[in-house]
């Protein structure tokens, strides 16, 4: 369970990272 746990918050923070490139872009492109 421990190691799902911790699968998951890697995932999470994976995606969230991947979400502020994103916005940071987007913000670029709005330029």
């Amino acid at each position: 369970m421990a190691k799902t746990s911790a699968e998951g918050m890697k995932k999470h923070r994976e995606k969230l990272k991947q979400d502020k490139i994103r916005y940071e872009g987007a913000k670029a492109k709005a330029r």
